[in-house]
Formats: structure tokens, sequence, C-alpha cells
């Protein structure tokens, strides 16, 4: 896209020159956009996706597991009133859960270019506080809210794995010239 500008802003500068019949000028600016064009396109490249990084991927993938793991211990209790579903009985892995969502934000923020991913994390991170408040809050937790919220937060989950693989395909596919 850059190139092309170029192109298009040189091509249009060596037409008013040629109108002025200024070939000395011509030839110049003919050499300069040649020289210009040929080192930007040996060593130039435009990254608009932060670089892949698998750690983040595999990061994402044992947070998932675990959310997927507590609400099927949770639906594997009884009923929606049974001691087993208390918040107290599980508050060390729903904390366990939000210190790591809270890291995948915090490496998310910390890329340059990836607005996106970090959004992504911090949508996540604040999803999953409001299930914790509200099991907290109610104390226990039925069968279609453990389904729903598994649901929701696989959702989550698929998006960031999503958005990652993305700079995968995005940066094995983008020419990179030395």
């Amino acid at each position: 896209m850059r190139i092309q500008l170029t192109i298009n802003l040189t091509v249009n500068m060596l037409q008013r020159i040629k109108e002025q019949q200024n070939q000395i000028a011509y030839r110049l600016l003919l050499c300069f956009m040649l020289i210009v064009l040929a080192l930007s396109s040996a060593s130039c490249r435009i990254q608009l996706l932060p670089a892949y990084d698998e750690k983040m991927i595999d990061a994402i993938e044992q947070t998932a597991r675990k959310v997927d793991l507590l609400y099927i211990l949770l639906l594997d209790q009884d009923a929606a009133d049974s001691p087993g579903r208390q918040y107290s009985q599980w508050m060390d892995v729903y904390a366990g859960i939000e210190a790591d969502l809270g890291l995948l934000q915090l490496k998310s923020a910390g890329k340059p270019l990836n607005q996106h991913s970090e959004r992504i994390c911090e949508l996540t991170l604040e999803t999953w506080q409001k299930y914790k408040q509200q099991h907290k809050k109610d104390g226990n937790i039925s069968d279609e809210t453990i389904t729903l919220n598994r649901m929701y937060m696989s959702e989550f989950f698929h998006t960031m794995l999503v958005a990652e693989k993305a700079k995968e395909m995005t940066n094995s596919t983008s020419v990179k010239k030395q």
C-alpha cells in the first residue's frame, strides 16, 4: 500500500515535470524514485498484527480447560441447593481462574498492535468476575446457569484462540525480506 502510494505520487510528479519540459529534473527525479523504490521494497515490511506467540495459545488453552473443568465438576454435583455447589466450596478455583485471566490480559496489553486481543481478554475477565460475583451472591448455582456460563466462556476462549491463530496465519504468509 505504501509502495502504491509512492508510485502514484511519483507518477503525478513526473507528469508535472514532464509538462514543464525540464528533462534534467525529470531524469534526476526518476533516478531518485527508482532508488527509493528499490530500497523500500528490499527492506520494508508492514506489520499490522503482533507476532504470533505459541506461549499465549498455551496459556489460553490452559485457562479454558480450568474454566471448563470447574463447570463440569459443578454439574456433577447433585442439585443447585446442594452443599457441593456452594460458592465457598469453589472460591479458590474462581480466584485462580481470575488470576489466570488477569495474566492473559496483562500479556496482551504488553504487545504492540494488540488492541483487539487485549479487549477480548478484558471482556473475558469482566464476564468471569460477573459470573463469580453472581455465584457468590446467590450462594449456589443452577444447572441452567452453569450451562450458559460454560457456553459463553467457551465462546470467549474460542475468540481469543481465533485472534491468536490469525496472527500466525498473517505472519507466516507475509514476505519478510532482509
